[in-house]
């Protein structure tokens, strides 16, 4: 990973910022995210570079790919055994990804997320690269040989499926006996905040160290799970719903159908592959109260479970809290699981007893995140 301070072009122009441009003169328009006073200061730029060696004197495509099927590693490279194989490769960045983008929105971004691949094809094979966005199995056609055959090298550009997401998983498809994938690289730009750079101890050189593993000393893998409840799919995605109401176009979203009762919704968590889950950090956004509504002192909490039937342990609580708009709050907790491979974590708003407005409180967003170790071990 790369990080520059100053910016390098690359940032993101949402839908609606053209026409807020027009609208709102004196806050940032077309040259970028800046600062609304002195000293007016903008964003930086970065860069994850993924270069693995493929070679079976290494373990990069062992430990880097998430699935590969009817492939073989050889010291020459990646190779299609017979008919089919493929290798999923997916990405996952704390910063969100952008490219150079149109200010006005009238072409693609470009220049975020490039890939550069060297295959070798026999005649009459074939090899493509295919993205899907998030962890999603909508695979989306990025680049194909069509008819090459030899030593076949290819530059992709693909900021669009990247742009202003987080995740995305890339796919490497190779038909027909022999065909070979014998390097290939990624580059994904991101965007910043500069001033969220550690300061250096002194001016000039500066000696830096690297450490691998988690915080609590495990060589785990992180996934995450996030669900926006602005969408259906994230309902649809709940283990299991209770006294619900889903409104994703109002402001509140999530509410209780009976509103003199508390709602729930479970989700559950098990790591990929049938590994062992290590920790999780669970993180929920939820619907402020405003100064006039009554309250009788019920709380927001999260709680975890090794199945539906309980016990459910409570592992974050908070009351209500008041503002003068209702603005949100979030709810976080962060620690260890030692005992199965399966958790199930439920979000519930109230206690059993009373009713009123603060059964009625919005879930914006809930996100769970999780360290998982490989299979096996």
């Amino acid at each position: 990973m790369t990080r520059h301070f100053h910016h390098r072009g690359r940032w993101i122009v949402f839908p609606h910022y053209p026409s807020a441009f027009a609208r709102f003169s004196a806050e940032t328009g077309p040259e970028g995210p800046t600062e609304r006073f002195w000293p007016r200061r903008q964003w930086g730029n970065g860069f994850f570079r993924y270069a693995p060696r493929i070679s079976s004197d290494f373990h990069d495509i062992e430990l880097g790919t998430d699935e590969a099927t009817g492939l073989q590693l050889r010291q020459d490279g990646l190779a299609c055994e017979s008919g089919t194989g493929h290798a999923v490769f997916a990405f996952e960045s704390p910063y969100i990804y952008c490219g150079i983008p149109d200010p006005v929105r009238r072409v693609p971004s470009v220049g975020g997320a490039m890939l550069s691949a060297a295959f070798v094809l026999p005649p009459g094979t074939t090899a493509r690269i295919e993205g899907a966005p998030e962890r999603s199995e909508d695979w989306q056609p990025l680049w194909s040989s069509g008819g090459l055959s030899g030593e076949v090298n290819c530059k992709v550009d693909f900021t669009p499926l990247a742009e202003a997401r987080y995740r995305l998983r890339l796919r490497l498809v190779l038909e027909g006996p022999g065909t070979t994938l014998k390097q290939f690289e990624t580059q994904l730009w991101f965007i910043v905040s500069p001033q969220s750079l550690p300061a250096l101890r002194s001016v000039g050189a500066n000696r830096m160290r690297l450490h691998s593993g988690d915080a609590f000393g495990l060589n785990t893998r992180t996934l995450m799970l996030e669900h926006l409840f602005n969408k259906p799919e994230s309902i649809a995605a709940a283990h299991a719903v209770h006294n619900l109401r889903h409104e994703p176009d109002s402001f509140s979203r999530v509410l209780a159908a009976d509103t003199s009762q508390p709602w729930r919704m479970v989700y559950e968590l098990a790591a990929p592959q049938n590994g062992t889950m290590a920790w999780a950090a669970v993180y929920t956004i939820i619907e402020g109260r405003r100064p006039d509504e009554a309250y009788d002192g019920h709380t927001v909490r999260i709680e975890i479970s090794d199945s539906l039937e309980g016990p459910w342990q409570v592992i974050a609580e908070k009351p209500i809290m008041e503002h003068p708009q209702g603005w949100h709050f979030g709810l976080v907790r962060a620690g260890p699981l030692w005992r199965a491979q399966e958790q199930r974590l439920r979000a519930v708003v109230g206690e059993e007893r009373g009713a009123g407005p603060s059964h009625r409180r919005a879930l914006h967003a809930c996100r769970e995140r999780y360290a998982a170790h490989p299979a096996g071990n």
